[in-house]
């Protein structure tokens, strides 16, 4: 498997995890609904910039959206484990309230820049 077909499997998973429409999705990476629909579609070849933008806008690392897609949401250490146990329910809406929180966050700027 290729990383254009890891790309486009990658942004399917994580539009299924957000549970909202193609339009919705769009907007929240700041991308056009057409160009959502083609990422999905299947192979896709994304611009680094935009793999850039719509990693930091999802809170994950740009490599991970071009990884192995059983890669995407692992994660290691006791925190894992309590995200894992959890049902497909209950990690959309603590995937939501993280998203809430790094968008608060982002308002406030880098660490020491306000003081």
């Amino acid at each position: 498997m290729d990383l254009q077909q890891h790309f486009s499997d990658n942004m399917n998973k994580l539009h299924q995890i957000h549970d909202n429409t193609l339009e919705e999705f769009a907007k929240e990476l700041c991308i056009s609904r057409s160009s959502l629909q083609q990422m999905l579609k299947g192979p896709y070849n994304p611009r680094l910039d935009t793999v850039e933008q719509i990693a930091a806008h999802l809170g994950v690392e740009p490599l991970a959206l071009l990884s192995d897609p059983g890669s995407l949401l692992h994660m290691n250490g006791p925190f894992a484990k309590l995200f894992n146990s959890l049902s497909d329910e209950d990690k959309r809406e603590l995937i939501s309230h993280v998203h809430a929180i790094m968008k608060i966050l982002a308002k406030c700027g880098p660490p020491g820049e306000k003081e």
